[in-house]
């Protein structure tokens, strides 16, 4: 299967190179083939939404840039992560439960077509998207509002759930950043309905992770943001471009 080709040749490139993005949702993943990880969704669907999971479209800024001193700095870089059609109206928005599961995966589509129209963001800021593998070609393109805005900018294929898998991100992330700094912009990032449900508690997976006390009251999404805020990113909920 492509899917499961495609994760054993990066696993073998970047196991070398250990990139300190959470890796237990993408191990976890990656040893999976798709039609084993559509029956166990549910669990590693909520382990990837704590864990910097393929569910969120999110906006994420990477700056100052430029490696030349003298040459102008953009703000920021860009990196938009798999805004495709299979997550809303493709094989993974119908398994979550179609429409009423995908409205705020949409919503955060439509942010960031806002976004790239409106004017405000400088000429000069890269941007790098993602896209996930899938089974379906159908599921591959980006959503119809996006797709005339992103059709020519760098695009480059996630492996597992985490986009470091694939060297190409750090040969683009070289080439842009000489100091980082990740800001995650939760305005245009989006998740399906059910993991906005206040019911970590009950996710064994999650509750191993975090511990059942931070777990209580609190969703997939709170957790998500809980893990980024651990590895040192600024959660924002909106950046002023």
């Amino acid at each position: 299967m492509m899917y499961i080709k495609h994760i054993n040749q990066t696993d073998r490139l970047c196991q070398s190179d250990p990139r300190q993005l959470p890796r237990l949702a993408t191990r976890l993943s990656s040893r999976l083939p798709m039609s084993v990880k559509l029956s166990r969704q549910r669990t590693v669907s909520c382990l990837a939404a704590a864990l910097f999971g393929r569910l969120w479209c999110s906006q994420t800024l990477l700056h100052p840039m430029a490696k030349d001193q003298d040459s102008p700095k953009p703000r920021a870089a860009l990196l938009l992560i798999d805004m495709q059609k299979a997550f809303t109206t493709g094989s993974w928005a119908s398994y979550f439960g179609g429409r009423k599961e995908v409205t705020d995966i949409e919503r955060a589509c439509e942010e960031a077509a806002i976004l790239l129209k409106s004017g405000r963001l400088p000429s000069e800021t890269p941007i790098l998207c993602t896209k996930c593998y899938l089974d379906r070609a159908q599921d591959e393109p980006y959503l119809e509002i996006l797709e005339p805005l992103l059709r020519k900018r760098p695009c480059i294929h996630k492996p597992t759930m985490d986009v470091t898998y694939n060297p190409a991100f750090f040969q683009w992330l070289h080439e842009q950043v000489e100091k980082l700094r990740v800001v995650v912009d939760l305005k245009l990032c989006g998740a399906r309905t059910e993991n906005f449900q206040p019911t970590a508690e009950a996710a064994p997976v999650l509750v191993q992770i975090y511990g059942r006390e931070l777990c209580r009251g609190k969703s997939a999404v709170d957790l998500a943001v809980v893990q980024m805020k651990r590895a040192g990113v600024e959660v924002l909920e909106g950046w002023d471009w």
